[in-house]
């Protein structure tokens, strides 16, 4: 049977239609835009730089969350998405459970001498991760990689300095020195939690 003039005209409409949806999807994806991230903000490239290497995920489908805040369970994951996502590892936490996304990540940071409890059986997954933390567990993954700890900073020269509790001295002058941890204002902020824009930076940084 042949098909009508008509019924060709609606075949190629449909094509048409259809090409323009897919065309539309891909530019939205390969964008990695967020309503909340303006291309003028501090850390929109940053952003833009660890969605497209899959490192972070929005919020929601439009959301980044640039100003929420972070927790270990989640700094670990990101971490172990780069380090591209090793398996067989069990944690020895009671907080870690196995149904937990983070489970993975745990278990192989915590092999790897990377991460170290709040207390002996504690990781505290679901505490928001402070920024001297977030410092620290980077450092010890920089020094895994045998990556140049150079530049340090001098946390004398800033007015919350003093207050980087001991363990993370050597990681915040190394994530200050080399401006992967933002200090302003002349504060470092180290016992701050850390906000999901402040991590993008220093893992955009880190790459």
């Amino acid at each position: 049977m042949k098909m009508s003039t008509y019924g060709w005209r609606r075949i190629l409409a449909l094509v048409v239609a259809v090409a323009m949806c897919c065309s539309l999807g891909v530019t939205a994806h390969a964008s990695g835009t967020y309503a909340d991230v303006p291309t003028d903000a501090w850390y929109y490239e940053a952003v833009m730089k660890v969605t497209e290497a899959s490192l972070f995920v929005g919020t929601d489908e439009t959301h980044f969350s640039p100003e929420g805040n972070l927790t270990r369970g989640m700094f670990v994951t990101v971490m172990w998405r780069y380090e591209g996502k090793p398996s067989g590892y069990t944690p020895n936490f009671e907080d870690v459970a196995e149904t937990d996304y983070f489970f993975n990540a745990v278990g192989w940071a915590s092999a790897q001498g990377l991460i170290k409890g709040v207390s002996e059986n504690l990781f505290g997954s679901s505490q928001n991760i402070s920024r001297e933390q977030m410092a620290t567990m980077m450092y010890r993954y920089a020094t895994s990689k045998n990556v140049d700890m150079g530049n340090a900073a001098e946390l004398s020269e800033y007015t919350d300095g003093s207050t980087v509790s001991a363990f993370a001295v050597d990681a915040v002058r190394w994530a200050v020195g080399n401006g992967l941890l933002i200090a302003d204002s002349g504060k470092i902020r180290p016992w701050d939690d850390a906000t999901r824009a402040e991590t993008a930076v220093l893992w955009a940084g880190f790459m």
